[in-house]
């Protein structure tokens, strides 16, 4: 049961980040920028997506997952909006080899640590509705798979990111 309610939560996640990701392709501005590129080691790319990560389950457990989903919806309009501005400045290869490489596996790592977010209101929600608590060892177990989900998904993407992903300027 609590398999299902974390893939029902990540499709929520994910039509909340591609329906913003499309606000911002069409409606963000088209201002430009100036990519500078630096070389940076997987290493610090993982580190940075593993504590946004984190920051996602402790603000969901504080605010009952409202806050991941908007940070969701954040992250959707700004990715969409330098969509728009890279491919305009820098065209299609801006996109191809700068974000493609890696955006897959980040963004299903990011959206495993925000389904870890929601549980505390999951849990509510069940108790309300069905009058008893979830056992602690599925709740436990729930939480460690998509733990080790999230983490390993941030681990391929940060590789791809520090060694394949760059921006042709």
């Amino acid at each position: 049961m609590v398999k299902k309610v974390g893939l029902r939560l990540a499709w929520v996640y994910v039509s909340l980040f591609l329906s913003s990701f499309i606000t911002g392709l069409f409606f963000g501005e088209a201002g430009s920028i100036s990519i500078n590129p630096q070389s940076l080691s997987w290493s610090t790319f993982f580190y940075n997506n593993v504590l946004v990560g984190l920051n996602f389950v402790w603000s969901g457990w504080l605010t009952f997952g409202i806050w991941p989903a908007l940070l969701i919806i954040g992250n959707g309009f700004m990715i969409g909006n330098h969509l728009h501005v890279i491919f305009y400045t820098y065209g299609f290869s801006g996109i191809a080899t700068g974000i493609l490489p890696h955006a897959f596996f980040e963004l299903c790592g990011l959206g495993a640590f925000a389904v870890c977010g929601f549980v505390p209101c999951y849990l509510v929600i069940y108790f309300f509705q069905r009058r008893k608590l979830v056992s602690f060892k599925l709740i436990l177990t729930f939480l460690t798979n998509y733990l080790i989900f999230g983490v390993l998904f941030l681990f391929i993407a940060s590789l791809i990111e520090g060694g394949v992903s760059f921006v042709k300027c």
